[in-house]
């Protein structure tokens, strides 16, 4: 019996307004039959872009089509399954030699590319055939009438530009909070340049963002912004928003004075200006240094992450790990030293072997059984397909047809298997030891490598930060991908006249006289707080 490969859908269309026809509903039904013309497996859970242009390859960086490309490399599908298109455009329109080269990252897994509009499918070995003729036709004609519509549309702006700059004509319908469109005209919100007004206000007078988001929280303001909630970045945005004084700054570079209506006179804003460049002067988040676990820890009592800040004196960097919860006027601030903190949990990590944190056998067996049932249930498929032919059953049909969704559920449950497969992870662990060493000598160079590694290790980390005169304490809780957890304790002591600064890790399976407080599950907020109490109370003496 011949296995039946597996068919995965990806689907995409380049104009949100597309979201309401049929665009996604229609590359479906062509998926589902191609599959069954090309008697493939169809995986329940496909990939899609929606709203999203394949000109650029925006779809390739930041949408599901870079994530199906990433698995495809890392193993996740079988070699021979078929990533199935409506049309070759729907992979992209980028510049020839840059689609055939995403073509390629595809082909080079193993996997195969299926394309409904010819019912035809496209292997590695096709390159240099009658098929490559056909392929290059289809890339170049989608490049040309993508580039013919970007001249369209950059043509059409440079005459919106072009009326705007003569006349003041409203050029798209994007416009700041504050002000709303009356009959083609902007024209202020009463209510919401009340607000900007109070902002600049506030940081003229000398407050930072934290208390100007505590001032407009006590006075009951809801944010302007997309979000409920005001954060630190908003209120930098509109601090540093010319639009306030009427300004649109074009692409050329070109600045309109007056195309919107002034809502801030020119000495409020120099002044609330000036006050946000003295306080950046004294410290700010950072932004001129890598920080090797951005978007990896959570804070345990409240959710939100953790940013650098530059505590620099006389031009030399002092770069502290801080909560975000403080910086948006929501908490306490509590930081400990960042060079501190990452010499000492990445020294920990590379003391973890591979076997112990990520369930190999466990994984594999799993697979193996999946892979078992599937062999069962197609040549079961196989049989109730000869069957029919003999003569038809309406029963048998009926058995049929619940095979094959039984069918399309195990091969589901197997590519979900095997994305989680140890083998990618097992080769980021092999790297992890030669990155640090890399940062101890490179730097920053070297934390943007390894940033993605720990990314792809760790399922969840929880980092619960703690002032104790003369310490801090950091717990630290890592989740990885197979079920294994650790955790750690990071003791810093500021230096002082009398005594330098000092740290030290411990594992919380320490034995000895002074044993560690049981760590619970500090994905809980409760459950960290309770245990803050009871490392508020640790003895910490020598």
């Amino acid at each position: 019996m011949v296995a039946r490969r597996i068919g995965i859908s990806y689907a995409r269309f380049s104009d949100p307004n597309q979201a309401d026809g049929d665009s996604i509903e229609r590359q479906e039904k062509a998926f589902r039959g191609f599959c069954t013309r090309h008697n493939l497996t169809p995986l329940s859970q496909g990939y899609a872009d929606r709203g999203m242009s394949g000109f650029k390859g925006r779809h390739r960086e930041k949408g599901e089509l870079g994530q199906l490309i990433a698995a495809a490399e890392a193993g996740a599908f079988e070699k021979g399954s078929i990533i199935v298109v409506e049309a070759w455009d729907r992979l992209g329109r980028m510049i020839p030699n840059k689609q055939i080269k995403l073509i390629e990252e595809l082909l080079v897994t193993g996997i195969h590319i299926g394309i409904c509009r010819l019912d035809d499918v496209f292997t590695m070995e096709d390159f240099g055939t009658h098929k490559w003729a056909i392929l290059s036709t289809f890339v170049m004609l989608a490049y040309q009438e993508s580039k013919q519509k970007a001249d369209r549309v950059a043509s059409s702006w440079a005459a919106r530009r072009s009326r705007a700059k003569e006349n003041g004509a409203i050029m798209t319908g994007l416009k700041p909070a504050w002000l709303e469109i009356v009959n083609g005209t902007f024209r202020p919100v009463p209510e919401a340049v009340a607000v900007v007004r109070r902002i600049f206000e506030l940081s003229a007078a000398g407050n930072g963002h934290a208390r100007i988001i505590r001032a407009l929280d006590a006075d009951g303001i809801a944010s302007l912004g997309s979000k409920d909630l005001w954060s630190h970045g908003y209120i930098r945005k509109v601090l540093t928003d010319r639009r306030v004084l009427g300004e649109l700054k074009l692409k050329d570079g070109t600045v309109l004075p007056t195309y919107y209506p002034r809502v801030i006179e020119d000495d409020l804003y120099n002044l609330a200006r000036s006050g946000q460049v003295t306080r950046r002067k004294k410290g700010q988040r950072d932004r001129q240094h890598v920080n090797t676990f951005q978007d990896l820890f959570k804070n345990a009592l409240d959710g939100e992450g953790f940013y650098l800040h530059n505590r620099a004196t006389a031009g030399k960097p002092q770069l502290y790990l801080y909560n975000v919860s403080a910086a948006r006027g929501r908490g306490r601030h509590t930081g400990i030293p960042y060079h501190v903190f990452e010499e000492a949990i990445l020294g920990k990590l590379t003391e973890i072997k591979p076997d112990d944190v990520l369930s190999k056998e466990q994984g594999a067996s799993k697979a193996d059984v999946l892979r078992a049932k599937l062999k069962n249930i197609r040549a079961d498929i196989t049989g109730l397909q000869a069957d029919l032919k003999e003569g038809y059953s309406k029963g048998l049909a009926a058995v049929l047809r619940d095979k094959e969704q039984e069918e399309e559920r195990i091969a589901g449950l197997l590519q979900d298997e095997l994305a989680r497969t140890v083998r990618p992870a097992e080769r980021a662990w092999e790297q992890l030891p030669g990155l640090i060493d890399l940062i101890r000598r490179h730097g920053d160079e070297a934390r943007l490598k390894i940033r993605p590694v720990l990314r792809s290790l760790v399922l969840d980390a929880r980092l619960l930060l703690l002032r104790r005169d003369p310490w801090t304490l950091a717990a630290v809780q890592f989740f990885f991908h197979g079920g294994a957890v650790r955790q750690y304790l990071l003791t810093y002591r500021q230096a002082s006249r009398s005594r330098p600064a000092a740290w030290g890790l411990l594992d919380f399976k320490r034995t000895g006289q002074k044993p560690l407080p049981a760590v619970p599950d500090l994905r809980d907020p409760e459950q960290a707080r309770r245990f803050a109490e009871r490392l508020q109370a640790l003895d910490l003496s020598d």
